[in-house]
């Protein structure tokens, strides 16, 4: 057979070939699974319940008395199309805009997935199927008590050691850095701007930002408004 019908028949084949794997990355970047995060000051990201265990650990006198606990989740969805594994959510950073810095006592640490239990050590992780959510706990006030609580590792509830790491906030602005990991998907971060006045457990303010530099903006808009 002709050399050049051997050289056309080799370039043909590495065309099909180099077409094929094209092909192959392309159907595995379109089905990789996809975190998409959401929040909003109302039912079901913001949930009051009427709790006496959490009380417990907040009151002095240790009383059986009910108070209401007022609990600020964030939507985790898989948008993509095939199942994101062992999922985490993590606050990293928290900026106190009072300050004009980033707190000094305080790890990165893990939150808590509404579908699983305080007393897990370490929190379980969850995988999430095609177009299925979770809710992450991030946070929460008590009624008659200034503080926020960050759902994290060393909530009052977590059965982990204590660390001596901060695990509450007084009142004031912050800016919470979230990230949530993935086994097999690229990790989605957000800046979540909160202002907590002290006075009323249901008395703050909280949205979710793509960058620091949002969220700070956003803090200062309510500032002034206010």
């Amino acid at each position: 057979m002709d050399t050049s019908i051997w050289i056309a028949l080799g370039s043909v084949a590495t065309a099909v070939i180099a077409g094929f794997n094209i092909y192959l990355l392309i159907k595995l970047w379109s089905e990789k699974p996809k975190l998409s995060v959401d929040f909003s000051m109302d039912e079901p990201f913001c949930r009051t319940t009427m709790s006496t265990i959490f009380d417990k650990f907040t009151r002095a006198d240790q009383s059986d008395d009910v108070a209401g606990t007022h609990w600020f989740r964030i939507r985790i969805s898989n948008s993509g199309r095939s199942v994101a594994n062992r999922c985490i959510g993590k606050s990293i950073e928290i900026w106190n805009c009072n300050e004009g810095k980033a707190i000094d006592q305080f790890d990165p640490t893990q939150l808590l997935w509404v579908s699983t239990s305080w007393k897990e050590v370490p929190f379980r992780d969850i995988s999430l199927k095609r177009q299925e959510y979770e809710y992450l706990d991030v946070f929460a006030t008590q009624q008659g008590d200034e503080k926020v609580y960050i759902c994290g590792d060393q909530f009052p509830w977590a059965k982990y050691e204590q660390r001596g790491v901060r695990n509450t906030l007084k009142p004031g602005s912050y800016i919470m850095h979230i990230r949530i990991y993935g086994d097999n998907v690229a990790p989605e971060t957000k800046y979540v701007g909160i202002i907590w006045g002290g006075q009323n457990f249901k008395d703050i303010s909280v949205a979710i930002h793509d960058t620091f530099r949002n969220a700070k903006a956003w803090i200062d808009r309510k500032k002034q408004s206010d």
